[in-house]
Protein backbone atom coordinates (compact mmCIF):
# COMPACT_ATOMS: atom_id res chain seq x y z
CA UNK A 1 0.00 0.00 0.00
CA UNK A 2 2.94 2.62 0.49
CA UNK A 3 4.32 2.06 -2.69
CA UNK A 4 0.64 3.19 -4.79
CA UNK A 5 0.48 6.30 -1.61
CA UNK A 6 4.12 7.52 -3.29
CA UNK A 7 2.90 6.78 -6.85
CA UNK A 8 0.36 8.82 -6.49
CA UNK A 9 1.57 11.40 -4.58
CA UNK A 10 4.90 11.72 -6.89
CA UNK A 11 1.47 12.77 -9.95
CA UNK A 12 0.34 16.02 -9.18
CA UNK A 13 -1.58 17.68 -12.17
CA UNK A 14 -2.07 21.07 -12.49
CA UNK A 15 -4.50 23.30 -14.04
CA UNK A 16 -3.18 26.18 -16.23
CA UNK A 17 -4.56 28.78 -18.45
CA UNK A 18 -3.15 28.36 -21.94
CA UNK A 19 -3.37 32.37 -22.85
CA UNK A 20 -1.89 33.47 -19.79
CA UNK A 21 1.33 31.35 -20.55
CA UNK A 22 1.24 32.31 -24.89
CA UNK A 23 0.76 35.72 -24.01
CA UNK A 24 4.72 36.00 -22.86
CA UNK A 25 5.77 34.10 -25.65
CA UNK A 26 3.45 36.30 -27.82
CA UNK A 27 4.92 39.41 -26.58
CA UNK A 28 8.80 37.96 -27.23
CA UNK A 29 7.67 37.33 -31.05
CA UNK A 30 6.76 40.95 -31.51
CA UNK A 31 9.40 42.27 -29.90
CA UNK A 32 12.41 40.73 -31.44
CA UNK A 33 10.48 40.66 -34.83
CA UNK A 34 10.00 44.89 -33.95
CA UNK A 35 13.71 44.55 -33.28
CA UNK A 36 15.07 42.79 -36.05
CA UNK A 37 13.16 45.43 -38.42
CA UNK A 38 14.80 48.24 -36.57
CA UNK A 39 17.85 46.55 -37.52
CA UNK A 40 17.23 45.82 -41.25
CA UNK A 41 16.06 49.57 -41.62
CA UNK A 42 18.96 50.85 -40.22
CA UNK A 43 21.09 48.47 -42.41
CA UNK A 44 19.52 49.51 -45.16
CA UNK A 45 19.77 53.43 -44.26
CA UNK A 46 23.66 53.07 -43.84
CA UNK A 47 24.18 51.00 -47.08
CA UNK A 48 22.26 53.56 -48.93
CA UNK A 49 24.19 56.26 -47.88
CA UNK A 50 27.40 54.73 -48.22
CA UNK A 51 26.41 53.17 -52.05
CA UNK A 52 23.97 55.29 -53.57
CA UNK A 53 24.27 53.39 -57.09
CA UNK A 54 23.84 49.77 -55.70
CA UNK A 55 21.25 51.10 -53.73
CA UNK A 56 19.27 51.90 -56.23
CA UNK A 57 20.01 49.38 -58.56
CA UNK A 58 18.81 46.73 -55.27
CA UNK A 59 15.63 48.07 -55.13
CA UNK A 60 14.73 48.87 -58.88
CA UNK A 61 15.68 45.34 -59.47
CA UNK A 62 13.91 43.98 -56.20
CA UNK A 63 10.57 46.48 -57.80
CA UNK A 64 11.15 44.38 -61.41
CA UNK A 65 11.23 41.45 -60.10
CA UNK A 66 7.87 42.03 -57.64
CA UNK A 67 6.46 43.76 -60.92
CA UNK A 68 7.46 40.51 -63.52
CA UNK A 69 6.00 38.26 -60.81
CA UNK A 70 2.98 39.86 -60.10
CA UNK A 71 2.29 39.71 -63.94
CA UNK A 72 2.06 36.33 -63.97
CA UNK A 73 0.76 34.99 -60.46
CA UNK A 74 -1.77 36.75 -59.22
CA UNK A 75 -1.14 39.19 -55.58
CA UNK A 76 -3.19 37.07 -53.41
CA UNK A 77 -1.49 34.27 -54.38
CA UNK A 78 2.19 35.94 -53.86
CA UNK A 79 0.95 37.52 -50.21
CA UNK A 80 -0.53 33.81 -49.15
CA UNK A 81 3.20 31.85 -50.17
CA UNK A 82 4.68 35.45 -48.62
Amino acid sequence: MAEKNTFESAISWKVTDAKQESMPRLSQCFTESWMSCTVFFEEMSRFKKQNPGKFCLLVCSLCTFCAVIGRYIPGALVSYFL
